[in-house]
């Protein structure tokens, strides 16, 4: 499964992923909600969150891991997130200069096809596909609503 989305924000580079790796405001924007945010660190390879993942059913979350992989400062973010029933989602996150004050993100899910819950492959594939795409979009919505709302300083 190959998903890709890109968003350009009228915000520093610089800005934007300070706020991406800002951990602890990974609720306000993304599907998912860092059950260890207090404790977590996400600076340097290696490291690690525990989280929810966010669905549409109330009060139901599917839990997960995520490791920090590999990190350039203001440019790229590499990470493996692991969800409970889904497969390994090894995401690849590139920020670009995007002119004056604004930069482009963009993000890139390479995986196996998921394990099997549905007979035909293809059908599993499209579903997994459909939803990776849907939370990635709203990942990328929920980080320009933040980065609106956030004063710079």
């Amino acid at each position: 499964m190959h998903v890709e989305l890109s968003r350009t924000y009228p915000v520093s580079r610089k800005r934007g992923f300070d706020r991406f790796m800002d951990v602890k405001s990974w609720t306000d924007w993304t599907t998912l909600e860092v059950t260890n945010s207090e404790a977590a660190v996400w600076e340097k390879p290696g490291d690690t969150i525990r989280y929810a993942r966010k669905t549409a059913l109330p009060g139901f979350a599917m839990k997960g891991e995520g490791v920090l992989n590999e990190v350039a400062t203001d440019v790229l973010v590499r990470m493996t997130m692991t969800t409970a029933g889904l497969p390994a989602m090894p995401i690849e996150c590139q920020f670009a200069h995007a002119g004056r004050g604004a930069f482009t993100l963009t993000l890139t899910i390479d995986t196996d096809d998921p394990p099997g819950f549905f007979e035909d492959a293809l059908q599993q594939l499209l579903f997994v596909e459909t939803l990776t795409a849907r939370d990635m979009r709203r990942c990328l919505d929920g980080l320009e609503k933040v980065l609106a709302r956030t004063p710079v300083g």
